[in-house]
């Protein structure tokens, strides 16, 4: 009598490593947008940012789970855009505002790709310069390293060749003045007048004129009345005269006035220049009150 047999069909279960083996993904960077430079404003005091795309394409019919990894130029945790021998920081951010590890291999954001050829995945990228940072006036460049990974196994798998796209920041030329009683950080302890009470010769007053500029500048001074104050309520009666002193500097108010060129500290409280005003001989000049306006002007060269 022959034994009794039966078959039983399993379905096979492949390993690799320990995970279930999956279809290869067959997928592609296709296209990266223009990356837009970002105009930075530093006195502005807020971040700025803008976007671009980077377009995958399935070139097969496997469904695939998809993440990107971006480096830049500069090793290390903070990106830079480079400009001479001066650099700005920025981040590069997935959508969610997720920064991406400086690298090109730790892919970030995973992302299903529908299987099929031609089937396409927009990845949107963000770059952003965070409020807050101070740097000459000029354009700033760095090089972006974009690797496509295939993730949907337990190791990331480099998918297609590494690309790359420019980025680029600009600083344009600004300037800003405060007039302050005393020196500090920019904007504070700002004056609309000096008061010297009753005037009497060789009296002095000292203000502080508070500049930061994203290049050298030219500070302009100009008076009223050239470097002399007149009475408030009486015509033809002589004026007090008065001279002016800034960053050590005998400025003349005649005619049109004159100017000096400096170059402000690059930080946004930038540099606090001393200015001095003495009143000049008081002798025989008519009671009452006596004003002169000065007019300070600040230009980025």
């Amino acid at each position: 009598m022959k034994p009794w047999t039966a078959t039983i069909a399993l379905p096979f279960l492949f390993l690799v490593n320990g995970t279930v083996a999956h279809a290869a993904c067959n997928a592609e960077i296709n296209e990266i947008d223009a990356v837009p430079t970002i105009d930075y404003a530093p006195f502005e005091n807020r971040q700025r940012q803008e976007d671009f795309k980077v377009e995958v394409e399935n070139k097969g019919n496997e469904p695939c789970r998809i993440a990107l990894a971006i480096a830049s130029a500069a090793t290390g945790a903070q990106r830079l855009f480079i400009g001479g021998s001066s650099q700005l920081g920025y981040d590069i951010l997935t959508k969610d505002g997720i920064p991406y590890p400086n690298s090109t291999t730790t892919p970030l954001g995973s992302r299903r790709l529908d299987g099929g050829t031609g089937e396409e995945e927009t990845i949107k990228v963000v770059v952003r310069i965070p409020a807050g940072l101070m740097a000459p006036a000029g354009t700033y460049t760095d090089t972006l390293r974009f690797q496509l990974f295939d993730v949907s196994g337990a190791s990331p798998v480099p998918l297609g060749s590494e690309r790359s796209a420019p980025a680029r920041a600009r600083i344009q030329p600004r300037a800003q003045l405060n007039i302050a009683g005393t020196s500090g950080s920019f904007g504070t302890f700002e004056i609309g007048e000096l008061d010297f009470g009753t005037l009497s010769t060789g009296e002095t007053r000292n203000a502080v004129v508070q500049v930061r500029a994203t290049r050298p500048v030219a500070i302009t001074m100009s008076a009223r009345h050239e470097g002399v104050m007149k009475h408030r309520t009486l015509d033809g009666v002589a004026g007090v005269p008065y001279t002016l002193n800034v960053d050590g500097t005998d400025v003349s108010l005649a005619g049109s006035g004159s100017s000096l060129t400096r170059t402000p500290a690059q930080t946004l409280d930038g540099t606090n220049y001393p200015l001095t005003i003495t009143i000049g001989d008081t002798k025989g000049r008519a009671a009452g009150a006596y004003r002169d306006r000065i007019t300070i002007n600040v230009m980025p060269q």
